[in-house]
């Protein structure tokens, strides 16, 4: 990302690394040949805790900190935090880390199909929970829609199970253990709000930019019927900040503050309109829903009113209707 496309201007001496510094100019150097894998073998032990950051991960996982897999790895991680971390926190009605299966929606999604293959991450890391992803968005392709396959460990690899229509393979490092772990991945190429189904247990967006497609004015008064907790990500706080807006406008309701989030990707984009520091997942933040009509009244009958109670005001009322009149009255002759 040090090395200047194609058609780049020409800088002033010593303002850019030079080729011959990076790869001996060759920049795909590590890319090419039959190198070491980037994921390493599965740990035998699983995590004692709760990952809170790339460097926590990364020596779990046997990554040297100069790898470059957070780049893809930034989706499951961040998805991994949410249900590990935000939902506990925000929402622990739910007890979602006793769940054993849990059903997400991935909205809006696009080039986060195209990554689906590392989101098999999440079955290394939270191996007892029964997952179910499921890609919303039309920008999908429309071949795509309404498949339905299995991500399943063969060995030392990933593969998808045969008759799904997709051919893929991934060497992931893992071990077999005498149980095989599915991933069940479904797509519906589509925009959110005309999804039918059951409903999920969590919804997750990614860099979702609710002011830059007209189809969120439908898709999140959609998640405010459905009322599920709703995590997204953005790149800046600016982001952030539009999409807030953009829920008000939708629905009435608001996002919680936005917060770092510890799996970003550590590669810096660069902002059309700022000089501002971009990151692909920097910032999440929840939906809050507006309560639902009916739902403050409800609780006030609830206990059974007494006899004097509901008495008394409609008497005092009647008063002072009574004496507003004459004084109205008098105004007007005056």
């Amino acid at each position: 990302m040090l090395i200047p496309g194609p058609g780049t201007p020409r800088h002033r001496q010593g303002s850019t690394p030079s080729l011959s510094l990076l790869l001996n100019g060759d920049p795909y150097q590590l890319l090419q040949g039959d190198g070491p894998a980037l994921m390493p073998p599965v740990p035998p032990d699983s995590p004692r805790g709760l990952f809170g950051s790339w460097q926590d991960y990364y020596t779990w996982r046997g990554l040297s900190l100069d790898s470059p897999m957070a780049v893809l790895l930034t989706y499951p991680l961040t998805v991994y935090y949410v249900i590990t971390h935000l939902v506990p926190q925000s929402f622990p009605e739910l007890n979602i880390q006793n769940k054993q299966s849990l059903k997400i929606h991935v909205v809006e999604a696009g080039k986060e199909f195209d990554l689906v293959m590392v989101f098999w991450e999440l079955l290394v890391l939270l191996p007892h929970v029964a997952l179910e992803l499921q890609f919303v968005g039309d920008r999908l392709p429309p071949e795509s829609d309404q498949q339905h396959f299995t991500l399943q460990r063969d060995g030392p690899e990933v593969s998808v199970r045969p008759g799904s229509g997709v051919s893929a393979r991934l060497n992931s490092g893992t071990k077999e253990k005498g149980s095989r772990r599915d991933l069940q991945i479904k797509v519906s190429a589509r925009p959110y709000h005309l999804l039918q189904g059951p409903k999920p247990d969590l919804v997750i967006g990614f860099n979702s930019g609710f002011g830059l497609k007209d189809t969120w004015l439908s898709s999140l008064p959609r998640l405010q019927s459905l009322r599920v907790p709703a995590f997204f990500t953005e790149s800046s706080e600016y982001g952030c900040v539009m999409d807030e807006q953009t829920m008000a406008v939708a629905t009435g309701g608001g996002t919680s503050p936005p917060q770092p989030n510890p799996f970003r990707s550590p590669f810096r984009l660069r902002a059309a309109d700022n000089c501002m520091p971009w990151y692909c997942n920097a910032f999440i933040f929840h939906l809050i829903y507006k309560p639902s009509q009916g739902s403050g009244a409800r609780p006030g009958p609830g206990p059974g009113p007494p006899a004097p109670t509901p008495a008394a005001p409609p008497v005092s009322a009647r008063r002072r209707r009574g004496e507003k009149k004459p004084g109205r009255g008098a105004r007007r002759r005056r």
